[in-house]
């Protein structure tokens, strides 16, 4: 049976692994550095084929054996995958999708390519960020441990409650069991801002 230093402990380490700086290591700085060593000889506008090159060499950096695990075996496996994120995930300033990227890459400014690549990788960053932060939970929280996710809401509860709304404080914990993993993101966002506004 699980005490509540094990609850607590769990519960501490769960915050470490989310902590800004983790996050930023494990995936930030590995994406960034797969950038570094991708480099596009002119960055202005470009055909679509040439786009469709770029994204999938780009997406097939970023997923090289250097910095994450790919779930493709080919540069056409990397260009649909990278298609469909920019379809799902891309949002300019008037456009959304794969045609959105397109004509803010191909048509509309002079660093439409540039910031269509800056976007991609905003997406990938976040994307990989939740992938992360959900394995971290799982792997830290059983999912099907309803007593001792209830256990862990409410000693997060009680650390953080500072951070929290009177609405949410007032909840019962377990009306926000299900919730645990937006609670601790949320209490681990809240606490970094709070942080950086106090120094």
């Amino acid at each position: 049976m699980m005490n509540l230093t094990d609850q607590m402990q769990i519960l501490d380490r769960v915050l470490d692994l989310l902590n800004e700086k983790n996050i930023a290591d494990k995936i930030d700085v590995r994406i960034e550095k797969a950038l570094q060593l991708y480099s596009i000889i002119e960055l202005g506008n470009c055909s679509s084929d040439e786009f469709k090159k770029i994204i999938a060499s780009l997406y097939m950096r970023i997923y090289g054996k250097e910095t994450m695990e790919s779930t493709f075996n080919n540069e056409d496996e990397a260009l649909k995958e990278a298609i469909w994120i920019l379809e799902k995930y891309y949002k300019g300033n008037e456009t959304t999708g794969y045609d959105g990227a397109l004509f803010d890459a191909t048509l509309n400014s002079s660093d439409g390519l540039q910031l269509v690549l800056e976007r991609f990788i905003e997406i990938i960053k976040t994307k990989e960020q939740n992938k992360y932060i959900t394995q971290t939970f799982n792997t830290l929280i059983d999912p099907s441990d309803w007593k001792l996710r209830y256990e862990i809401t409410v000693d997060l509860l009680n650390r953080f409650s500072h951070l929290y709304s009177p609405e949410l404080k007032n909840l019962p914990p377990i009306q926000l069991v299900n919730h645990l993993e937006e609670l601790v993101i949320n209490s681990v966002t809240a606490s970094q801002v709070m942080r950086s506004i106090l120094h």
